[in-house]
C-alpha cells in the first residue's frame, strides 16, 4: 500500500490539476493539441534511445562474456570483477560526458580547433561535438546494465557447446556469433533496458542541447513548475512506462525461485583473457579517467577546500537526505522480502503490486517525479512547515528508486533454496522473527550494500532535486547543475574530485558488499 500510496497520491494531484487546467480560459489551458508530439521530436528521442542501447550492447559483450567465464557472480568467482561492473552504474550520469568535455575546453587544442570552426564552414561544430560526448558519455555509463544482463544469460549456456566448437576448429569470431546466438533473447532485454533508462534521461542530453521528450519537460517544467502540459506532452514516454511496469511486475511475481546458474561457471584460462581486458578499461573510462581528467583541469588543489567551504552545507544537506532515502528504501526491501519468501498466492500478488507501481516510479522521467509530488505538497491542506523540510525531497527521491529496493528484496527471497526455507520453517517456525533470525542476518553486509548503493544514487540525483529545491537552501544537485551550465571549470573539478572520489568509494564499498554478501551468497 505504500508503495502504491507514493505513485498513486502525487499522480492523483496532478490529474486533477489538468482538469481544472482544460476548463481554464488562460494562458495556462490544455487541450487535446497537447497531445501531439512533435515528428522530429519523436523520432530524436526514439533515435537516441536505440543508438545509446545498441552502443551499450555493443561495448558490453566481451564485458559479459568475462563475468560468464569468470563466475564474476559466483560462489568461487572473480569478484572484483563483477565490483568493476557495478561500480560505474552508481555514479552520476553527466560524469563521463562533462569529464570529456573538458578536452573541448577554450584554450585546449580540440577547444580552439572546434571554435575555429564555428567561425568559418561549421557554425555547429562545437553543438555536434557535444552531442557525441553526450553519446559517448551515456553509452560509457548504460553498458554495466546490458554486461549484468548478458552474463547472467551467457552463464547458463553449457562450457561444452563452446568446447566443442573449439575442438571443430571454429574461430574465435564464430565462437562468439554462435554464443550471440545463444543469448539473443538476453540481448534484446539489456538494449531494451537500456532504452528505458534512456527515454528518461536528462542532465546528459539537456547540456548537449538534444532535443527529446525528457528535455522538453525538463525545460517546460523549470520555466514554470506549475504548468501541467508536460504530463500530456509526454504521454508516450508515460505509457511505455506503464507498459513495461506490467511486464516486468507479471514476470517477477512468476518467479518462484533464481537458480544458481552461475555456481560452477568459473573455470581457468590460460594466457591473457582479453574480454577481462576489455572489462577494465571500460570500467577505468567510466570511473576512474574523469577523476584523472577533473585533476588535470583543476589548476590549484587550493579550489578543493574552497568547494568544502562555500558548498559543505549543500553536500551536507544532500548526503542527510541521501540516508534518509537509503534508511527508507531499506525498510522497503524488508518488507517486500518477507512477503515475497512466503511463496503463497497472496504474496505473489502482493509483490506483483507492489513491483508494478515500483517500475512505474523507476521509469518515469525523474522531472515529472518531483513536479508531482512538488504539486502535491503545495496544496493547501499541507502546512507550509512541511514544505520547507527535506522531506519532500525524500519522497521524491523514494518514489525514484524504489522499483530497486521492491526488486532487491525479491530477488533476496527468490534466491533461498528451498531447503534452507524448509529447514528454517522446521527449526524456528514461520514467524517474523524467525525470518529475521535465519535469513536477514545471513545477508546483513548485501543490506548494508544496497543502502550504500542508494544512498549513492540519491545524492547524484539531479532531475527530480531541483523541482523540490526549497527557496534560500542550497543542495549538491543545484550547485553541480550551476557549475555545469556555466562552465565554471575549476569549481566543477574540485566539486568532482570531493563529490564524486569519496562516492566513488562509497559505490565501491557497496558493489562490493552486494555482491559478496548477497549475489554470490545463496
Amino acid at each position: 500500500m505504500i508503495v502504491a500510496a507514493l505513485i498513486v497520491l502525487p499522480t492523483i494531484g496532478v490529474m486533477i490539476r489538468v482538469v481544472h487546467a482544460w476548463n481554464a480560459q488562460d494562458v495556462r489551458s490544455v487541450g487535446w493539441h497537447d497531445l501531439a508530439i512533435a515528428p522530429r521530436l519523436l523520432a530524436s528521442t526514439v533515435a537516441w534511445a536505440v543508438g545509446v542501447a545498441i552502443a551499450a550492447v555493443v561495448l558490453a559483450w566481451l564485458p559479459a562474456v568475462a563475468l560468464a567465464r569468470r563466475g564474476a557472480f559466483a560462489r568461487g568467482g572473480n569478484a572484483v570483477l563483477a565490483v568493476m561492473v557495478m561500480v560505474p552504474m552508481l555514479l552520476p550520469s553527466y560524469l563521463i560526458y562533462h569529464a570529456l568535455g573538458l578536452s573541448r575546453a577554450p584554450q585546449t587544442l580540440l577547444g580552439d580547433w572546434l571554435e575555429r570552426l564555428s567561425h568559418g564552414a561549421f557554425p555547429d561544430a562545437p553543438v555536434l561535438a557535444g552531442r557525441v560526448l553526450a553519446f559517448a558519455g551515456l553509452a560509457l555509463w548504460m553498458w554495466p546494465i546490458a554486461a549484468v544482463v548478458m552474463a547472467w544469460a551467457l552463464a547458463g549456456v553449457s562450457p561444452t557447446v563452446m568446447e566443442s566448437l573449439r575442438v571443430d576448429g571454429a574461430s574465435r569470431v564464430r565462437r562468439h556469433i554462435e554464443m550471440m546466438r545463444l543469448v539473443q533473447g538476453s540481448m534484446l532485454w539489456s538494449a531494451g533496458l537500456v532504452v528505458l533508462v534512456m527515454l528518461g534521461s536528462s542532465v546528459p542530453l539537456h547540456l548537449a542541447q538534444v532535443p527529446t521528450i525528457a528535455i522538453q519537460a525538463w525545460l517546460s517544467v523549470n520555466i514554470d513548475p506549475t504548468n501541467v502540459k508536460v504530463w500530456l506532452s509526454s504521454w508516450l514516454v508515460l505509457l511505455v512506462a506503464v507498459v513495461m511496469s506490467v511486464v516486468f511486475a507479471r514476470r517477477v511475481s512468476r518467479v518462484n525461485a533464481i537458480a544458481d546458474e552461475t555456481a560452477n561457471a568459473a573455470r581457468k584460462i590460460g594466457g591473457v583473457d582479453w574480454t577481462v581486458v576489455v572489462l577494465g578499461c571500460l570500467a577505468c573510462s567510466a570511473t576512474l579517467l574523469p577523476l584523472v581528467l577533473y585533476a588535470i583541469a583543476l589548476r590549484s588543489w587550493k579550489s578543493l577546500g574552497v568547494f568544502v567551504r562555500v558548498s559543505g552545507d549543500a553536500v551536507v544537506r544532500s548526503g542527510l537526505i541521501a540516508v534518509g532515502v537509503a534508511a527508507a528504501l531499506a525498510a522497503l526491501t524488508l518488507v517486500v522480502w518477507y512477503v515475497a519468501s512466503q511463496r503463497s498466492a497472496w504474496s505473489r500478488r502482493c509483490v506483483g503490486f507492489a513491483a508494478f507501481f515500483a517500475i512505474v516510479g523507476l521509469l518515469t522521467p525523474g522531472t515529472l517525479v518531483g513536479q508531482a509530488w512538488a504539486l502535491a505538497v503545495n496544496e493547501p491542506m499541507v502546512p507550509y512547515w512541511f514544505v520547507d523540510t527535506p522531506v519532500p525531497s525524500m519522497l521524491a527521491h523514494v518514489t525514484r528508486f524504489m522499483g530497486l529496493a521492491v526488486l532487491a528484496g525479491i530477488f533476496f527471497a527468490r534466491s533461498e533454496s528451498e531447503n534452507v526455507r524448509a529447514q528454517r520453517e522446521l527449526d524456528a517456525g514461520a514467524s517474523v522473527w524467525a525470518w529475521v533470525v535465519t535469513s536477514v542476518r545471513g545477508k546483513g553486509g548485501a543490506l548494508l550494500g544496497l543502502m550504500l548503493a542508494l544512498a549513492c544514487l540519491s545524492l547524484h540525483e539531479i532531475d527530480a532535486s531541483i523541482v523540490l529545491q526549497q527557496p534560500g537552501t542550497q543542495s549538491l544537485a543545484q550547485t553541480l547543475l550551476a557549475q555545469l551550465h556555466f562552465a565554471r571549470q575549476e569549481e566543477m573539478a574540485a566539486g568532482a574530485i570531493v563529490v564524486v572520489g569519496s562516492g566513488l568509494v562509497v559505490a565501491m564499498v557497496a558493489a562490493a558488499l552486494l555482491v559478496m554478501r548477497g549475489v554470490r551468497e545463496r
